[in-house]
């Protein structure tokens, strides 16, 4: 009954065209008071969920990438794997997986990588394609 309830309430916000964030935080709080749990609880439960190191590390490095991809580093690097590889036959896709191995030694993070390496790949991957 609860969870039918709270998947109504997230479905009409969403119809109602509410961004999903807060059709999801509405859904969740208004699932608390129909279950009758404390909301007193809910504010130092949202600080102590956000207190994770594990979770930081996430936007650390996708911030990470997309700081190596506008200050150029990812260029730099596409250019070199390029000019190491791209002159075989099947060169450029030979050229991304390398590009990725550089990236994934730096960043250390599959979401960084993909941040950086996606702005800078796609335009001439799909310009070969």
């Amino acid at each position: 009954m609860l969870l039918a309830a709270v998947a109504a309430i997230f479905v009409v916000l969403i119809l109602l065209s509410m961004p999903i964030v807060f059709a999801l935080a509405l859904a969740g709080i208004a699932g608390l008071w129909i279950g009758g749990y404390p909301m007193q609880q809910l504010s130092s439960a949202l600080v102590s969920g956000s207190q994770s190191w594990v979770l930081l590390a996430i936007p650390a490095f996708v911030f990470a990438g997309n700081l190596m991809e506008r200050c150029g580093m990812s260029h730099a690097l596409v250019e070199l794997a390029r000019a190491l590889i791209g002159w075989v036959k099947g060169g450029l896709g030979m050229s991304v997986i390398v590009v990725a191995y550089f990236f994934s030694d730096i960043c250390g993070s599959k979401m960084a990588e993909v941040s950086a390496l996606g702005s800078a790949l796609m335009p001439t991957l799909t310009k070969a394609g």
